[in-house]
């Protein structure tokens, strides 16, 4: 177990009072990759964190730019994305229906009524369906199935399994502008469990592409691999452009919890990371899990780097420094 004061030193950048910031505001919550209200931070230009409030982790860093879409930034049916160069990427999609690379393709799962055009899955209309594979999900801490479809003249019907009992089942919102227009659909499931089938299946003629489950799994654990539940509390800005403290906390039983505050900032050769640990048990530990992290960024603090989780034993400060290779 390494102790929380283990730091490496790293030249920083100038002042974060004197820096220009990626944007203004430079903090801010969006729709972006398919989750709702995450949390973007720019702390100069080029240079991007996603934070996710569902996990009190980080979903994503990376050099480049986020690809703005969406009714607020382009009034299309899209969300935002990352675009450029990725340091870290948690864990998201489970799985993907390809979409048609030609015109008369079969889908690679099973399906009735369904061929590939050059743009997308075409349903014939009743009985057209696509069954995904089972899958366990018992490790994911929310999931979400998504895809686009056209047609107005009705909704595709989504029904997920559990072996061959059926749980829950919605309707597509279908398209809001023409027949032809792509309209994006998401659907959070409820209590996903260790077996997980889908099907989607149409009664009218319609097309769908990106067909996909994807989700979010713990980021903070107990000594057993246990996920611990988290509670989101906000950001606040230090002196507008000085920096940025992120609030959560992290519960080691319903009654006891470990206040946590996270504040990134670029540096001259990557990024750091400040720490704040509040309320933790003498003699107790929670685990921060961070796997897939880029093979050009090297971590200061071995047992993340190595293993992709980092042992948390005691309360105060600490910081975690990133380097990332030219």
């Amino acid at each position: 177990m390494l102790a929380l004061g283990l730091l490496s030193i790293t030249l920083l950048s100038a002042n974060p009072e004197s820096q220009t910031r990626g944007r203004d505001p430079w903090v801010f919550r969006c729709v972006f990759e398919d989750r709702t209200r995450m949390v973007l931070i720019t702390p100069k230009s080029g240079f991007w964190l996603a934070f996710n409030p569902e996990t009190c982790g980080v979903h994503k860093i990376w050099s480049g730019e986020v690809d703005f879409r969406g009714k607020v930034f382009d009034f299309s049916q899209e969300n935002s994305r990352a675009k450029g160069t990725f340091h870290y990427a948690a864990p998201s999609e489970i799985w993907r229906l390809p979409n048609p690379t030609q015109a008369g393709e079969s889908p690679k799962w099973p399906s009735e009524g369904v061929e590939g055009t050059k743009d997308g899955w075409q349903f014939s209309g009743t009985g057209s369906k696509i069954e995904a594979p089972t899958m366990d999900l018992s490790a994911w801490r929310r999931v979400f199935v998504a895809f686009d479809e056209t047609g107005r003249m009705g909704p595709f019907r989504v029904e997920l399994f559990t072996g061959a009992r059926l749980d829950q089942w919605f309707h597509s919102a279908t398209s809001v502008e023409r027949e032809t227009s792509w309209q994006w659909n998401f659907k959070r499931i409820e209590r996903p469990g260790a077996s997980l089938g889908v099907t989607i299946q149409s009664s009218t003629p319609k097309k769908l592409r990106n067909f996909r489950l994807y989700g979010d799994q713990p980021v903070w654990v107990d000594a057993g691999g246990k996920a611990l539940d988290v509670k989101w509390e906000g950001y606040e800005l230090v002196k507008r452009t000085q920096g940025v403290r992120v609030r959560f906390s992290v519960f080691l039983d319903p009654n006891r919890a470990v206040k946590v505050v996270w504040s990134p900032e670029v540096t001259a050769t990557g990024w750091r990371e400040d720490w704040r640990f509040e309320g933790l048990p003498k003699g107790e530990s929670i685990f921060l899990k961070r796997a897939t992290t880029s093979d050009a960024v090297r971590c200061s603090v071995a047992e993340l780097a190595n293993s992709g989780k980092w042992t948390v034993s005691q309360n105060g400060s600490t910081t975690i420094n990133f380097e990332v290779a030219r």
